[in-house]
C-alpha cells in the first residue's frame, strides 16, 4: 500500500501587529525580542502592548474617513500639551486662558448689573423670565455656579501640564504591570523596549535612568 503523502500545511505566522512593526522599525529584532521576553516572564501581551502604545507611540493618530465620518486626528495623550488639553476650545497657553476668564468675569459683572435694572425686574414680575435662568434671582447668587470657571487657571496649575501627566500615567502603569506579573522591575528589559518607541527616539534611556524615574514617581518597593 502506497504511503499517503502528507498534506499538512505549515501553520501561518500571525500577521505582525502594529506594535511589532514599531519595535522593529530600526531594522533590529532587539525591541521585539525583549518585549517577547517580558511576556514570557509573565506580562500580559495585550495589556502591556496597549500601555506601550499609549505611552510611547506618536501622540496624534490619523483616523481614516469612513462612509459616515470624516477623517480626523485624535490625540492619544491630550494632556501632554496645552493646546490638545483644551481642544476644541481655542487656547494654546495660560495667557489665552487668563484672557478668557477675564472676559467671563466682565460678562458676569455686567449680568449682575443688568439683573438690578428696572426692566429686568419687571420681566421677572410678569413671569416672562423663568425661574432658574441667569437673569432670575438675586444678583449675589450669580457667581456661585461659575466659581470653578473663574478659578480655572489656578485649578489647572495644580495639574502641572509641564510634567506630561498622560505620559506619566501610562508609564507608571507599565512599570506596575511588569512588577505585578513578574515580581521584578526588569529595568534593563523595559529600557530596551522604550528605546524602540518614538517617544525615546531623540533621547534614549537606560536601566539606571529607568530606575531613577520610577523611584521618583513612586514605583518602588517600600521598606517596612
Amino acid at each position: 500500500m502506497a504511503k499517503k503523502k502528507s498534506t499538512d500545511i505549515p501553520p501561518m505566522r500571525d500577521k505582525p501587529s502594529y506594535l511589532d512593526e514599531l519595535l522593529k522599525r530600526k531594522g533590529s529584532l532587539e525591541g521585539s525580542d525583549t518585549f517577547d521576553e517580558l511576556c514570557h516572564l509573565g506580562c500580559d501581551r495585550k495589556l502591556l502592548g496597549q500601555l506601550l502604545l499609549l505611552f510611547g507611540d506618536r501622540s496624534e493618530v490619523q483616523l481614516k474617513p469612513t462612509k459616515h465620518l470624516k477623517g480626523t486626528t485624535i490625540s492619544t495623550r491630550p494632556l501632554d500639551s496645552f493646546e490638545t488639553a483644551f481642544h476644541p476650545f481655542k487656547a494654546i497657553n495660560m495667557r489665552d486662558l487668563d484672557s478668557f476668564v477675564k472676559r467671563a468675569k466682565q460678562f458676569l459683572d455686567d449680568v449682575a448689573l443688568l439683573k438690578q435694572s428696572a426692566i429686568v425686574q419687571e420681566l421677572i414680575a410678569r413671569n416672562l423670565i423663568r425661574e432658574g435662568e441667569i437673569l432670575a434671582g438675586p444678583p449675589f447668587l450669580l457667581l456661585g455656579p461659575f466659581d470653578s470657571l473663574l478659578n480655572l487657571p489656578e485649578l489647572i496649575k495644580k495639574l502641572d501640564l509641564r510634567q506630561n501627566p498622560d505620559q506619566t500615567r501610562w508609564r507608571k502603569q507599565i512599570h506596575c504591570h511588569i512588577f505585578s506579573r513578574t515580581q521584578k522591575w526588569h529595568d534593563d528589559l523595559i529600557a530596551v523596549v522604550f528605546n524602540h518607541l518614538p517617544i525615546f527616539e531623540k533621547k534614549p534611556t537606560n536601566a539606571e535612568a529607568v530606575k531613577v524615574w520610577r523611584n521618583r514617581h513612586g514605583c518602588k518597593i517600600l521598606k517596612r
